[in-house]
């Protein structure tokens, strides 16, 4: 939804200088048609696009593209029709392909970790990518025996990256990836460490496996959960190289991978970071949710223990509490009213709130720092089509439609934002570059309409505005 709303947007702000809500009484609208009843296509998106452009097109008087029903074709009617027509892609896609967001990646040197590999795509049905050395490794490199031999010396060195030959071109279409390796001295591979650091993870979820001679998962699992920021990290599970397919199957099964639920999400504003965090499935989530999706909340959050931050809430919520070893990441209810954020490790009595997805420990640890600090606390929320309008991380909501004033100076500037203003705009977009900052500002003012309905966007330049943004601004 945001890759096509911000193109959209994106269309409108580069492409139209004055702005205009293109009356739909240039082109008769039957009410006979419901727009719900018509599928859409490229040519009408681009029909559309040339109309709001005022491009010359082709004869639309038989077209009803006035899909919000406000009589008018505008940039939101761009945006909807996009819609649209993704979703009517993204169903056809999933008629068509089955475990299309599923991938095994994985890396075997001797082939055993490759058969359960491939067991894993034939009970699935996904894609696969086999992790291979740019420079391959030899019964030489893999002598455990020789202190000196490559994978030894690679092991020893938690810095090692040993390059891949090879990329996964289209990994943002995977929701999860089956990441294999053997282990080695007890942990995962380093090339396994570079495939982890070659990719964004962050909204994946990540099912380790491996085989082995006697070692187990446990260490490398840490590792992983350490290395890169994961959305979710399932439990993996080490496998003898004679594993049966059955036994594979059981333990996919066990997963339940394809029943991921629509979570609420909400972002957390520290020390000039945001970090982003996914909801519990409790009633105190739940109301925690309630009490930020309208209004931001700003907490101070005390040190305690050298392993969480912890602050009072302006209200109880339900407790469920159970005894939890919390991990870094996790945010938790304690005592009913109180919020705890974790950066290392403690086990006590607690309900769930949520879990921080997009940091590792280390960096988690690293943007909270010493001390007390405070935090804000909003619901994620993308586009709203009643209110036409979308949520920053700030906490402010930005309206999805405005003017964008680059190429525009003096009068043209003055008039283009006046009109904006008087067909309810309220979005205005300017840069110092542009110009035209001080126009924009005196067709405000005449405007009478509040300030503080009025969306300024503006762009600072590099130097001595940077030094100062405050005075810039």
């Amino acid at each position: 939804m945001k890759n096509f709303l911000f193109s959209a947007f994106t269309i409108f702000i580069s492409a139209i200088s004055v702005f205009s809500c293109a009356k739909a009484e240039n082109y008769s609208i039957s009410p006979m048609t419901k727009t719900s009843d018509v599928n859409y296509t490229v040519e009408d998106l681009k029909n559309l696009r040339d109309f709001l452009l005022t491009k010359p097109a082709e004869d639309l008087s038989e077209k009803n593209y006035d899909l919000d029903g406000d009589n008018a074709w505008t940039v939101f009617d761009l945006c909807l029709m996009k819609r649209q027509i993704s979703d009517m892609n993204n169903i056809q896609d999933n008629e068509n392909t089955e475990q299309e967001n599923i991938l095994v990646a994985y890396f075997s040197r001797t082939g055993n970790t490759e058969k359960i590999a491939e067991k894993i795509v034939d009970i699935t049905g996904a894609d696969v990518f086999e992790i291979e050395a740019e420079n391959p490794y030899t019964d030489e490199d893999i002598a455990y025996h020789n202190s000196s031999c490559r994978a030894n010396l690679e092991q020893a060195d938690k810095a090692a990256r040993p390059e891949i030959a090879g990329e996964i071109e289209n990994i943002e279409q995977y929701d999860y990836v089956f990441l294999g390796y053997p282990i080695w001295w007890g942990e995962e591979p380093r090339i396994i460490d570079t495939f982890l650091e070659s990719y964004d993870f962050s909204d994946k979820t990540v099912i380790p496996f491996c085989t082995s001679g006697s070692s187990g998962i446990g260490t490398s699992e840490k590792n992983i959960r350490e290395l890169v920021p994961i959305g979710e990290q399932l439990a993996g599970k080490r496998f003898e190289v004679d594993s049966t397919e059955d036994e594979i199957s059981d333990w996919i099964d066990s997963l339940e991978i394809d029943n991921k639920k629509e979570v609420q999400k909400m972002n957390i504003s520290v020390n000039g970071h945001i970090l982003k965090a996914e909801l519990a499935d409790t009633q105190a989530a739940k109301e925690l949710y309630e009490l930020i999706k309208s209004k931001p909340l700003t907490l101070t959050l005390n040190e305690y223990g050298s392993f969480e931050k912890v602050g009072k809430l302006p209200q109880s919520f339900t407790k469920n509490d159970e005894q939890i070893t919390a991990q870094a990441g996790d945010i938790m209810l304690y005592q009913g009213n109180q919020m705890t954020i974790f950066y290392g490790e403690n086990s006590w009595s607690y309900t769930r709130l949520g879990k921080i997805k997009n940091v590792t420990e280390k960096e988690l640890a690293e943007i909270f720092g010493d001390g007390n600090v405070t935090v804000t606390i909003s619901a994620e929320r993308e586009f709203d089509f009643e209110t036409k309008t979308v949520m920053l991380n700030s906490g402010y909501e930005m309206p999805i439609m405005g003017l964008g004033t680059y190429s525009l100076t003096d009068e043209e500037c003055y008039n283009s934002v006046t009109a904006l203003l008087e067909n309810g705009g309220r979005l205005i977009d300017t840069a110092y570059m542009y110009g035209n900052e001080a126009a924009v500002g005196r067709a405000i003012r005449d405007s009478n309409v509040p300030r503080e309905e009025i969306f300024v966007i503006t762009k600072i330049y590099p130097g001595e505005q940077f030094a100062n943004p405050e005075k810039a601004i």
